[in-house]
Formats: structure tokens, C-alpha cells, sequence
């Protein structure tokens, strides 16, 4: 395995400029206080942002819920970051968060004064394991924050914590695996907490991350990978007469191009089975992949997405495919609409033909949604669809060679090692 195979990376932004939709890969959070910004996006069209008032919902930055249930793993995390005002108060950035009893289990935690980050442990007040890095977050640029959290390379208990800011590493450290949290608890990870009202509002950009066995940062350059989205552009192979398009009765691609979905104001609709529509997808060049780029989890690249409801009926047998020049792909079902739209994807298919997919690819695709041959009388409405991609043309440094001096070892950049323990608890 490599990171660039590896199969558990999430990649969270806001090219599909819907918030229904955030993330490739992964589960979509819910999108209370996170929005999409078009205005000063990190790379691409667009970006995340999210205001920090105590009323949003953390974004979900864990490959797994259960991630401290995995011993013998090292998990990276990274996004481009930039402060859109300046906050009143410290705020954790990044965070393992006990689920069964609400509470931090370890931070980082962004001086509000400076910018600067540190990574603590404990509930909010808890430990600071390392000093504050030497670099910070601003409100003039975005920032490429890279951390890593490696509970293998040092052996039971100890896990080693490393931060690097635009490729410069701020800070490592190291402490016992059961100071970060209960193995036996879950632990979701999540950037920005979602109680403390710190006054901060942040663009977020590709915000990234996985964990692995076999793969270690400091002997293998983790990619640093992009969201991309591909949207219909024509009318594909399967119009059949089952769907009525609303908006557009010609050219039904048009109905379900949004960027924004404009929910009932477009959108195609079904109500009997044994029907497909398909469109045509955007280029490779068109969505802004190079040529020479690689795809991250070749095996299964793309994440198609949709947002859809119901209006009518009981029963619901809506599917979806991917056809590559003149093959079809498997289908895959998709999970049930509500009367209200909401976004859903699809568990990243093979590819057509089998074999690895290349971003050559995206030249000759389409994305089809049908009913099965089972019962369906609803009518299914379908607003939105397309294809999230997460492809890379760098990697990351390598990060330092975990080590055991005998106490907290911190970089230069680093300065010297702060350790403290606070009263407060979430």
C-alpha cells in the first residue's frame, strides 16, 4: 500500500459549491454554520467557511469514527487555512473529540493574539505538549498546515505529534498513547469545535486526511491532494422516455448542471422503473486536472454525488452508473430521498472495463441515474449531479524521524517547550 492507494483519505472543500455536498470519500457532515465561499477560495472555484460562533457543526475529519481504536496507525491531516477575521478568543483547529461524553481528548489550539498553534491534550485547558509554532495563521494568505499524529513508528504507548506550516516543521513532541484518549471510546476527529464562540470566521480549503499501517510520513512523501468537480456539459447515450426534464424538456443535462443546486427550480424527474438518463461530463481539462497529475485511490477515483428528494409515492428503487466511452458500469444503488432535498453519494466505483483510473478518463465520461427493475412509484426528483475527483501534483517534505531523547524534543522552529495543565473542561 502507498498513500496514494490508500483507500480512506476524505477530501473536504467546496468545488461542487454546494454545502449539501462537501466531501470526497467521506460521509457529508451536517452543514449548520458551513457555507460555501466563491470569493477567496484556497485552490480551485471555491472553498469552505465557517464561523465559529458556538452553533456550527464540526467537519468531519476522520477516515474512521473509531479512530483511536486503531493502534499501530499514523494519521495525517491537512488544508490550506486562512483567517477571515480575526478571533476574539483560542480556539482548537483540529480534534479528537470523545463522542460518548462530548469532550476533547486532544487539540490543537490556536493562540488568538498571534495566530500561533500548539497541540495540547485533555479536555480544553488540558496539557500543552509542545511550545507554539513559529509560523501562524493570518488573515492576508492561506496557509498550509500538515500535521501528523503517528501512534506506530516509536511502539506502545507513545505517540508522536508533528506540525509543519508551509512545508517547515513548527514543532514535534511525543506522549503516551493513553493521554490522547480512551481506546475503547469512539473518537470522532473534527476541524473546529463546535461550542466555544472564539469570533473566529475561517476559509478552509481541501481539507484532507487518512490514516495508515504501512506507510509512514517521515519515509514516504504523503501527496497533497485537490477536489475537483466534474458537471454535465450534454446530453448523454440513455434518454429514455420515462424522465420528464422541468426547467429544460430538451436538453435535460441542463436541469441537473447546477452549481448551486436550485432544488425545484430545475431538476429531472422519474415515476416508473426501468429508466436511465445519462449525461455527458466536463474534460479532464475543462475541470483543471493536468495532464500530468495522478488521481488519489486510482482503484476506485471518482465519488459521483447527487441531490435528489421525493414528491410522491412509496416506493423507491433509484440507482446510479458511470459509462467510459461505450461501457457501462456497474451500478450502485442510491440511499432513499426525503421530501426535502438532500445531498447523497455514491461508494467510489470501479472502473468501466476494469483497471485503474487515469485522468485521461475524464475525457470520455458519462453519469447516468435509472430505476431498477424493482418496484418504484415515486417520483424522484434529481436536481443536482456530478463527479467529485481528488487528484495531486506535490507531495509534502518528508516529516521527522520519530525519536525517544528522554523527554519532549521540539524543533528549532519550535522554541522551547511550554507544559502546563488548565482547569477547564468542556
Amino acid at each position: 500500500m502507498s498513500w496514494q492507494t490508500n483507500g480512506d483519505w476524505f477530501v473536504a472543500d467546496g468545488e461542487a459549491q454546494d454545502i449539501l455536498i462537501p466531501a470526497w470519500n467521506a460521509p457529508n457532515p451536517p452543514s449548520t454554520g458551513w457555507s460555501i465561499n466563491t470569493a477567496d477560495p484556497a485552490n480551485g472555484a471555491a472553498s469552505l467557511h465557517c464561523v465559529v460562533d458556538g452553533t456550527q457543526v464540526g467537519q468531519d475529519a476522520g477516515p474512521d469514527q473509531n479512530f483511536l481504536s486503531y493502534p499501530n496507525h499514523i494519521w495525517v491531516f491537512q488544508g490550506w487555512l486562512k483567517l477571515e477575521t480575526s478571533p476574539t478568543a483560542n480556539y482548537p483547529l483540529l480534534m479528537g473529540v470523545d463522542t460518548a461524553n462530548n469532550h476533547l481528548t486532544w487539540y490543537l489550539e490556536v493562540d488568538h493574539d498571534t495566530g500561533k498553534i500548539r497541540f495540547c491534550y485533555g479536555t480544553w485547558g488540558g496539557t500543552a505538549l509542545t511550545g507554539w509554532s513559529t509560523d501562524a495563521l493570518t488573515t492576508t494568505a492561506y496557509h498550509h498546515v500538515f500535521f501528523v499524529m503517528d501512534a506506530k513508528t516509536l511502539g506502545t504507548p507513545n505517540v508522536w505529534v508533528e506540525l509543519l506550516m508551509e512545508g517547515v516543521s513548527q514543532w514535534t513532541g511525543y506522549t503516551a498513547y493513553t493521554n490522547v484518549g480512551d481506546p475503547a471510546v469512539a473518537t470522532a476527529v473534527l476541524w473546529l469545535w463546535p461550542v466555544l464562540d472564539s469570533g473566529c470566521h475561517m476559509l478552509l480549503g481541501d481539507l484532507s486526511g487518512t490514516y495508515s499501517f504501512a506507510d509512514a510520513p517521515h519515509t514516504s512523501a504523503v501527496p497533497k491532494p485537490i477536489q475537483y468537480y466534474q458537471k454535465p456539459t450534454a446530453e448523454g447515450t440513455w434518454e429514455e422516455a420515462g424522465w420528464t426534464g422541468v426547467g429544460d424538456a430538451t436538453d435535460k443535462y441542463k436541469n441537473w448542471d447546477d452549481l448551486a443546486n436550485d432544488g425545484d427550480t430545475t431538476y429531472n424527474k422519474v415515476t416508473v422503473g426501468n429508466q436511465t438518463l445519462s449525461s455527458d461530463l466536463e474534460t479532464r481539462a475543462t475541470v483543471g486536472i493536468g495532464a500530468g497529475d495522478s488521481l488519489l485511490y486510482p482503484a476506485n477515483a471518482p465519488c459521483p454525488i447527487i441531490v435528489h428528494r421525493y414528491a410522491s409515492g412509496t416506493k423507491f428503487d433509484g440507482e446510479g452508473f458511470l459509462r467510459l466511452g461505450a461501457t457501462d458500469g456497474a451500478a450502485w444503488a442510491w440511499s432513499d430521498p426525503t421530501a426535502s432535498y438532500v445531498g447523497v453519494k455514491a461508494s467510489n466505483p470501479t472502473r468501466p472495463g476494469g483497471g485503474n483510473w487515469a485522468v485521461g478518463d475524464l475525457d470520455t465520461m458519462e453519469m447516468a441515474c435509472q430505476t431498477g427493475t424493482g418496484e418504484h412509484d415515486e417520483e424522484w426528483r434529481v436536481t443536482k449531479e456530478g463527479v467529485l475527483w481528488a487528484a495531486y501534483s506535490a507531495s509534502n517534505p518528508l516529516t521527522t524521524t520519530p525519536s525517544l531523547p528522554g523527554g519532549v524534543e521540539t524543533t528549532p522552529a519550535g522554541g522551547p517547550v511550554f507544559m502546563g495543565l488548565g482547569a477547564g473542561i468542556l
